[in-house]
């Protein structure tokens, strides 16, 4: 038994709301991830991060000690 033409189109248009909605489904199931140890290092030459690197280290250089153990540990 084949399905009428209208209710295969009625079931596509569910279909494309549901499929608008799986990628914010799935955005919580990102925002998190296992940590991965020992960190790996930066490459302050990586090709579009130059910029963003020399930024983060002048504003890490500016840091007090204790200002540096509270923003890597939580604690300080």
């Amino acid at each position: 038994m084949r399905p009428r033409k209208g209710a295969s189109g009625l079931v596509i248009l569910l279909l494309a709301q549901l499929t608008d909605a799986i990628p914010q489904l799935h955005k919580r199931a990102l925002a998190t991830s296992d940590p991965f140890y020992p960190s790996p290092w930066m490459d302050p030459q990586a090709q579009g991060w130059e910029d963003a690197y020399a930024k983060a280290k002048a504003f890490v250089s500016q840091l007090t000690l204790l200002e540096k153990v509270n923003l890597t540990t939580g604690v300080g």
